[in-house]
């Protein structure tokens, strides 16, 4: 993750984000109208935190990634505690945090390892390189991994700025930004991989905002997936380890 690309999204106040994210289908000024929430019907709770998700996860990859279009999944990560320390990372995402990139700083570091823990975790993907390997090959990406024995190009970004809003024009300028990038990386790997880009939202709201914002893409960028997480998190979100400022 060479830049931290910021846009502005509403913080979330109170004990719990659960008690102040909007409900579902609650209108917003500026975004869509319904948050697709209400297909989280799965739950993969572990030791260190839990995922929402829809159902068939796996069989949606499967499909997404040989897909010849622009594909969307959505999921929400609810960490047990705000402590990094308490997250049990596999071997291969401890390799990425511990490889410092060009200004890369700490939650930085964090949100590319559980990014890729995430993907170990759910479709056992394991890593083929991380962002300082790619970068000895002139590829710009956070890192190379392997799902169902598919090479992955995954870009990861936190959309995130306190005591604002995201705009959609903003949401979608931010998507074409990273997919640009990723794909003009792509090319320089032989033979070129599949390629994702991860977006951490900070809310729900941030994350309605994203997912009409993937349905105005083009295809001119040909196949790719686009993953977005809504994050919960029981502290101002300028303290937690994927938004902070470290």
């Amino acid at each position: 993750m060479r830049t931290m690309y910021e846009f502005d999204f509403p913080a979330l106040g109170g004990e719990t984000k659960k008690k102040t994210n909007k409900s579902v289908g609650q209108v917003d000024s500026d975004g869509p109208a319904k948050v697709d929430q209400e297909r989280l019907t799965q739950t993969k709770a572990f030791s260190d935190f839990r995922l929402l998700l829809r159902p068939h996860q796996n069989r949606t990859m499967r499909r997404n990634l040989q897909s010849q279009t622009i594909e969307c999944m959505y999921n929400q990560f609810e960490p047990f505690s705000n402590s990094p320390t308490t997250m049990r990372l596999s071997e291969q995402a401890t390799r990425m945090r511990g490889r410092k990139g060009v200004g890369r700083g700490l939650t930085a570091a964090w949100s590319e390892a559980l990014s890729f823990e995430m993907l170990h975790r759910l479709f056992d993907a394991k890593l083929l390189q991380t962002e300082h390997e790619l970068a000895e090959r002139n590829v710009v990406a956070d890192y190379l991994c392997e799902v169902y024995d598919l090479p992955v190009l995954v870009s990861v970004t936190r959309a995130y700025k306190p005591n604002s809003n995201l705009t959609s024009e903003e949401c979608l300028e931010l998507l074409q930004r990273k997919i640009r990038g990723l794909v003009k990386s792509n090319q320089i790997l032989s033979p070129p991989a599949k390629v994702m880009v991860h977006v951490w939202a900070s809310d729900l709201i941030v994350a309605t905002r994203l997912q009409a914002a993937v349905a105005e893409l083009t295809n001119d960028f040909g196949g790719l997936v686009v993953m977005i997480t809504a994050t919960v998190f029981d502290c101002k979100l300028d303290h937690s380890f994927i938004f902070g400022n470290q």
